[in-house]
């Protein structure tokens, strides 16, 4: 994800934002990797982590916009809006 890190930074995003969003990014691809491989050594199949991959295309991430204290006053983050 660093080439998103890049980018954001290209485009004028905060370091401190962008390092926080890379950070994530990096640790739920990690999770998802070992749990993939986990399901691929656990079964002996490559169509396990496949499928899960697949799944969780399909779902996505759940949209924490509505955190978004820029955007929705009614945000539990509202009051550090300008921190």
């Amino acid at each position: 994800h660093i080439h998103h890190l890049v980018e954001r930074s290209q485009n004028g995003m905060a370091i401190m934002n962008n390092l926080v969003i890379t950070l994530v990014q990096f640790t739920y691809t990690y999770l998802f990797g070992v749990f993939s491989a986990f399901l691929f050594i656990r079964t002996g199949h490559l169509i396990a982590p496949i499928v899960c991959h697949m799944f969780c295309n399909f779902w996505q991430l759940p949209d924490l916009g509505f955190l978004d204290p820029r955007e929705n006053p009614l945000s539990p983050l509202y009051s550090t809006r300008h921190l």
